[in-house]
């Protein structure tokens, strides 16, 4: 009730809570969380990366990269079938615009850490309505917190008056209807921590709510390969 009162208007609760308001209230409650999960206590790079795209400096945004994981292997040839990546065992991790940040790693036990790439999944429709549903959680703050701080105020100009109420998102959509449990990132340790120190933050898959930690083993290889359907080649 507490925080409903931020968010519903009071007229609105002289009432009693109704299970409209209820749903609103959690709805905006939802889109509070997922705004300050954004900027605070992910794996990724998400608050630098926003400021990295404010002020343009060590960021690009790629629409030419896919990256999928798959359990079938390269032919002795080197090639890879289509329905290898496409298959049932194959899960793709980017098959939209990216944007990779470079940000040096927070603090490891109070030690400076090296750089990080940082690269973010962009699904534009749901980027989209995840910004339409903040701001209207905002709109609708500002509205309860505007309305008090002009209330028993005399004297005040016609065009100085607290904004209009956006409406109540009665049933959703929450932040899970949205993106789900949709891929977030990938982040990848570059440098070695300045002067020594702690081992490097691992590099990994992250995910709204979870982190898959990846570890490389054995010799890096970087060669083309040709993806090659082969029915076509078949006929």
């Amino acid at each position: 009730m507490q925080f409903a009162r931020l968010v519903l208007r009071e007229q609105d609760l002289r009432c009693g809570m109704t299970e409209q308001l209820a749903s609103a209230s959690n709805v905006f409650a939802d889109w509070l969380q997922f705004a300050i999960d954004l900027l605070v206590g992910h794996q990724l790079q998400l608050n630098a990366a926003h400021n990295k795209v404010k002020h343009g400096l060590s960021v690009r945004a790629r629409d030419d990269l896919k990256v999928s994981f798959v359990t079938t292997p390269p032919n002795a040839d080197g090639t890879i079938s289509v329905g290898a990546l496409t298959g049932p065992d194959a899960v793709d991790i980017f098959d939209r615009p990216v944007i990779e940040v470079l940000a040096q790693a927070p603090k490891m036990d109070g030690h400076r850490q090296g750089l990080e790439l940082t690269q973010l999944r962009v699904d534009v429709p749901a980027v989209l309505a995840e910004a339409y549903m903040i701001a209207w959680a905002h709109g609708a703050m500002f509205h309860v917190a505007a309305t008090k701080h002009f209330e028993c105020r005399e004297d005040l100009p016609d065009y100085l008056h607290a904004p209009s109420h956006p409406g109540y998102p009665v049933g959703g959509p929450h932040p899970d209807h949205v993106s789900g449990k949709a891929f977030v990132g990938m982040r990848f340790p570059l440098t070695t921590p300045p002067g020594g120190g702690p081992g490097r933050r691992p590099a990994g898959l992250a995910f709204r709510d979870s982190f898959i930690a990846i570890t490389f083993t054995g010799s890096a290889m970087r060669n083309i390969r040709v993806v090659a359907d082969e029915a076509k080649e078949e006929k």
